[in-house]
């Protein structure tokens, strides 16, 4: 019996975010971001001279609130067959019209109900300095500075809480450049960082793996003991 060939996994732009990533933290390392090419970008940087554009892609913006009041509208209507099977009918109407004031009441009730909901989106800009997040609703310029907390809470995925121009944030920041965000972030603000040396998502090393192996992308040195060391060293 022949066995079934292996099927090649997918490699994702996520996945391509995360080799850019590894290269960026690896020449931030050993002094060699400068030869990196920039990411061009139509607006001026806002956060110094030495400034350098790292990457650019998509992000949702979240915020952990209720996206109703609880409120909805109930049907009240009246209906009242005659003839043959009018009771059957009118029955029939009832029921289908409690149904539907049942199923609005518990999508009111849920609606009433606090969760991470998408507040924004658009196209986010990493740099050494800070990110930038463009969207319909305006842009919004953010060195690291302000950021007080950053948590890779899944792949693609950061919590940010931070102090913005309007008071105290809390969002959830939904990009392939989310791991970017967070070692960059770190780096510059929080060497100690736990996840410092382990943002890398599972599964992200065997599909890399197989497209060295395929000759589709170049193999590059591990960066995940320079990174602990670091984080132990500034403890």
């Amino acid at each position: 019996m022949s066995k079934k060939p292996v099927q090649s996994q997918v490699w994702s732009h996520h996945d391509a975010a995360i080799l850019n990533t590894r290269d960026i933290v690896d020449r931030s390392l050993n002094g060699t971001l400068d030869m990196r090419p920039l990411s061009p970008v139509t607006f001026r940087t806002a956060f110094g001279s030495d400034e350098k554009m790292l990457a650019v892609g998509g992000f949702q913006r979240c915020s952990f609130r209720p996206v109703g009041d609880g409120s909805y509208s109930q049907s009240s209507g009246m209906f009242l067959a005659t003839g043959r099977g009018a009771l059957a009918a009118t029955a029939l109407f009832a029921g289908a019209q409690a149904i539907g004031n049942s199923s609005r009441r518990a999508a009111a009730r849920a609606d009433a109900t606090a969760r991470w909901a998408v507040d924004d989106a658009g196209s986010l800009f990493v740099s050494t300095h800070g990110f930038y997040m463009q969207s319909r609703t305006g842009f919004f310029p953010w060195p690291w500075e302000p950021v007080s907390s950053m948590e890779l809470v899944g792949p693609r995925t950061v919590h940010l809480q931070g102090q913005g121009i309007d008071g105290t944030v809390s969002w959830l920041l939904r990009s392939d450049w989310a791991e970017l965000l967070l070692v960059q972030w770190a780096l510059h603000e929080h060497p100690s960082h736990p996840q410092l040396g382990r943002w890398i998502p599972p599964g992200w090393e065997e599909r890399y793996a197989e497209q060295v192996l395929t000759g589709s992308a170049p193999p590059q040195p591990s960066i995940r003991t320079r990174l602990a060391r670091l984080a132990g060293a500034k403890r």
